[in-house]
């Protein structure tokens, strides 16, 4: 389930080559238009018109546009030529002759091809182009020459279109069917065509061949493509989709794939190939081939080789409709590859966990009625009725599991021919020709119906413009006709205009779908929500092969993620402390991960144990990190490490970056100190102190920090101390121990943590006396650890430490406190005073601001799965305490320190030395004055 996300992630960048070309590389739309290999490379290109002669040295006709400048190109395996009504793709060990001819300022250049044709390239450009053009081409067919030429024939002898050619009229010709060839061949193809019929059509293919080329070596003039609308046989189809959809160029380019993806990936078990066993019997099932074992082991094969050759996918259901309509004209390993070429590049995102190119291009199509059909789109509004719902089918078939077989045979030969713009031509003629029945329909179920007694009558003969014609022949002149307008353009813009919707749609979908299934005890709903953003955006971020299949989250991505989410993890640590931090965090991973991999629900059940708020049972959680064996004991060795992980956990605070709820104690006690004292001074003076807090309290941030720092120092020894002190020794196995060194025995006799002999281990009980016993460890895990992962926090732009350290703009860090706290401290030290009998009366509290954020970070105390702790300015020694008449949480929140304001009136002579720490807050008497403080230095 947790790589939908990833496949959702790329949806954009995929769908963005859906819509827009702007942003391909000349080599990327040479590919597209040509469906070549990712190897290809555009090396050169140039104006140009042509000509062409076929094997009887007689000038093909052409359309008016050959005499028209247009762009031919070559790569280092192809000469590639398309104005939209001649298409050439020659494979350069194709060619047996390669010439320049001067031609007035310029040059012609000849290339005759091994099968007879031949073809001239008049260059429209200055003689320097030209003559570079034609020697990188020489270049590159010399390369071809020496390299593949004879893999290029052993290649192309099987081919149906070389057997037609150079055998079929010999009377000792290979068998037909002996070729690497479909099923059809051995159960017979679906449909009748008459055997008379069927021979006039080879004939025409067999005269097409031998005159211009076939497969590798081809020129696809308007005669070839009318040829493969009306005249295309059985036999030949598997041939023509192959090259048509490039599965072709592909095949040639990586021979031995197919086969190897197989044998690589002998006897390994995935989802994916659970999947693929479920759907088998379910594919075209009304074909004999699939009602026997060959051809489910053919199907078996296909889907499980692009299962590992696409893994982040494997397999989604559809494929094995589409595959199996493939096998039956095609031999598996060239199934496979137009299979993958239909995945990948044809239709993107159609056969995926989430379907987004799919739904997109529903959407789309829900669109173009509206536009095309505006009266039918208003009707489906008003009773909403979802097309789409009924449409998606078509699309995700092609037609196979609506229409009989031999008519979606023919919608796929126009399919590879011109795009999936074919599916939207056809999809809006089905509309189109029941129009009058869907009017009539109030929900989706009669407009099924009417649908399903449509594709049931597609072989049925009516009237149709003072004819008789087949039902299915209508439908393809209406689609062809009425809908031929509906170009690329149009639905690249729909696709365009829609597509964030529905990203945005299954991005919902997938991540309601992912956290329903996961079993958390302490992190809440909106926090997994939060975690979830942070995980994809950090497993997707910089990915530029999503087909290599690792899209789980792995060591790097996960101290990313980590460095986002905690104070304490710094990608930017060094030396010492980035190998300390390494080393804790692969513990974490290894104990979060399942077989190193570390997927979005082992990682959030590892970090709710966390962010319980119950220290006993995080100090346990953490305990478990290092008990490797199950057994409760933990040894020496590790006991060491667990040191080292505690020192490096704790290092925001143990530097003074942050500061705990120690030192925030002492500094909401100290403050109450202040406050008291200074109403005491205040009222033996008899002036009135009815003034709350002041707005911002200065004070020795250094002091604090110092102090804060020796605690967590003096602890991290104390712990080591602590531990091989109750530990637990375990008997000696009978092994000696060599202690002929007097100076090392002795040191081992008064050091048990050095003594071989007796292996010391201590226990969960014992880890969490030691802790709780400490002061500053025990309020760590009580107060710190869990807060420290801010899992409250909304997907930014930038994590949490980044936060928290870009705020310290100025000399002066700000520190901030629960103020709620700071009176509750007032009040207690004043009723305190008032029990002792205090001889100064100190009267009412008065009016006490709480001291809050006005910057980001700051949380409640009491419901945050997040601690929004302090930082500090590592050049200044001042912090200011602001203060706001609204309550917050009780930790030191960041916040900008905009001026320090010094109290205006002077010092105060009879001030008592232990007051000059805060400065001097008590101004000069005067008549009439009340004292309006601004600032208390702490």
């Amino acid at each position: 389930m947790s790589f939908f996300k990833s496949v959702v992630g790329l949806a954009q960048q995929v769908l963005d080559n859906l819509t827009l070309n702007d942003g391909l590389t000349p080599d990327e739309r040479l590919r597209q238009q040509f469906r070549l290999p990712e190897s290809e490379r555009l090396c050169g290109s140039v104006d140009c018109t042509i000509s062409v002669y076929g094997c009887d040295k007689k000038a093909i006709k052409l359309s008016p546009l050959a005499d028209l400048p247009s762009e031919i190109s070559i790569t280092q395996n192809y000469l590639l030529f398309d104005n939209s009504e001649e298409k050439i793709v020659m494979h350069l060990s194709s060619i047996a002759e390669l010439r320049k001819i001067y031609y007035h300022e310029s040059i012609c250049i000849s290339a005759a091809s091994v099968n007879g044709w031949r073809v001239l390239i008049r260059i429209d450009e200055i003689r320097s182009r030209a003559d570079k053009f034609f020697n990188t081409l020489e270049f590159n067919w010399g390369k071809n020459l020496n390299a593949k030429q004879e893999i290029f024939k052993e290649f192309t002898k099987d081919f149906f279109s070389e057997w037609l050619v150079n055998e079929s009229q010999l009377k000792n010709h290979r068998a037909m069917n002996s070729l690497p060839c479909g099923l059809g061949f051995t159960y017979k193809f679906p449909g009748y065509i008459e055997k008379e019929q069927r021979r006039q059509k080879l004939k025409i293919w067999y005269n097409y061949y031998k005159s211009i080329g076939r497969n590798l070596s081809i020129v696809q003039t308007q005669t070839f493509r009318k040829m493969t609308l009306q005249c295309m046989t059985n036999e030949i189809r598997g041939e023509i989709w192959s090259l048509t959809s490039g599965a072709l160029y592909y095949r040639f380019n990586s021979p031995n794939e197919y086969q190897n993806l197989l044998e690589t990936n002998k006897g390994k078990k995935s989802a994916a190939l659970d999947d693929i066993e479920k759907d088998l019997n379910r594919s075209l099932p009304e074909y004999s081939a699939y009602q026997d074992e060959e051809g489910i082991s053919k199907l078996r094969r296909v889907l499980t080789a692009y299962s590992w050759k696409v893994p982040d996918v494997g397999y989604c259901q559809g494929m094995n409709i589409i595959c199996a309509a493939l096998l039956i004209f095609m031999d598996e390993e060239c199934a496979f590859w137009t299979l993958y070429l239909i995945c990948e590049k044809i239709v993107p995102g159609y056969y995926t966990k989430t379907m987004y190119g799919a739904l997109l291009d529903q959407r789309v199509f829900e669109e173009l009625i509206n536009k095309h059909m505006p009266i039918l789109g208003e009707h489906f509004e008003k009773h909403d009725i979802k097309i789409s719902i009924v449409s998606l089918p078509w699309f995700l078939s092609f037609f196979l599991n609506t229409m009989p077989l031999v008519f979606a045979f023919s919608v796929m030969d126009r399919f590879f021919l011109d795009g999936d713009k074919i599916l939207f031509q056809f999809s809006l003629a089905i509309v189109k020709e029941n129009s009058e029945k869907l009017l009539n329909c109030e929900d989706i179920g009669e407009c099924i119906a009417v649908f399903k007694e449509y594709f049931a009558t597609l072989d049925e003969s009516m009237a149709y413009l003072n004819g008789i014609q087949l039902k299915f022949d209508i439908l393809k002149q209406t689609a062809f006709n009425e809908f031929k307008n509906i170009k690329n353009s149009e639905i690249n813009k729909e696709r365009e205009k829609n597509k964030k919707e529905v990203i945005q749609y299954i991005d919902e979908f997938v991540k309601r779908t992912e956290m329903r299934s996961l079993n958390l005890h302490f992190i809440k709903t909106s926090q997994a929500s939060n975690i979830y953003d942070l995980y994809y955006s950090v497993l997707l971020y910089g990915i530029d092969a999503p087909n290599d299949g690792n899209l789980k989250m792995n060591f790097y991505q996960f101290k990313l993620f980590m460095s986002k989410l905690t104070p304490w993890v710094n990608i930017n640590y060094k030396n010492q402390l980035s190998n300390s931090q390494d080393a804790f965090l692969r513990r974490l991973f290894n104990n979060w991960s399942i077989d190193n991999i570390l997927s979005f629900e082992s990682l959030i059940e590892g970090l709710d144990k966390f962010v319980d708020k119950d220290s006993m049972r995080l100090i346990t959680a953490f305990f478990n990190l290092y008990d490797s064996d199950k057994n409760g004991m933990i040894p020496k060795s590790t006991i060491m490490e667990m040191a080292d992980d505690l020192n490096f956990i704790t290092t925001p605070w143990r530097n003074g970056i942050l500061l705990d709820s120690i030192t925030n104690k002492k500094l909401e006690k100290r403050i109450a100190e202040v406050y008291i004292k200074r109403k005491e001074k205040l009222a033996e003076r008899g002036l009135a102190d009815d003034n709350p807090l002041p707005e911002n309290l200065s004070y020795d941030r250094e002091k604090y920090e110092k102090l804060q720092m020796d605690r967590y120092l003096t602890s991290g020894s104390n712990f080591l101390k602590l531990a091989f002190q109750y530990a637990i020794p375990l008997e000696n196995d009978g092994k000696s121990v060599d202690t002929k060194d007097s100076s090392s025995s002795d040191v081992i006799k008064y050091n048990r943590a050095l003594d071989p002999s007796r292996p010391l281990f201590i226990n969960g009980s014992t880890f969490r006396m030691i802790i709780v016993a400490d002061e500053t460890y025990g309020g760590f895990f009580e107060n710190e650890l869990w807060r420290s992962f801010d899992i409250d926090k909304s997907l930014g732009s930038e994590g949490v430490y980044g936060a928290m350290m870009g705020g310290l703009r100025g000399a002066v860090n700000v520190v901030m406190t629960s103020g709620q706290k700071v009176a509750s401290e007032v009040k207690r030290q004043m009723e305190e005073r008032n029990r002792a009998g205090s001889v100064t009366t100190v009267g009412t509290l008065g009016t006490l601001g709480t001291f809050s954020s006005s910057a980001g970070g700051g949380g409640s105390g009491s419901g945050s799965g997040s601690g929004s702790n302090s930082t500090r300015d590592r050049g200044g020694s001042v912090g200011v305490l602001s203060v706001e008449s609204r309550d917050v949480g009780n930790l030191l929140s960041p916040m900008e320190d905009e001026s320090r304001v010094l109290n205006s009136s002077g010092e105060d002579e009879e001030e008592d030395d232990d007051d000059d720490e805060f400065g001097n807050f008590i101004p000069a008497e005067t008549q009439g004055e009340t004292l309006s403080p601004s600032l208390i230095d702490l």
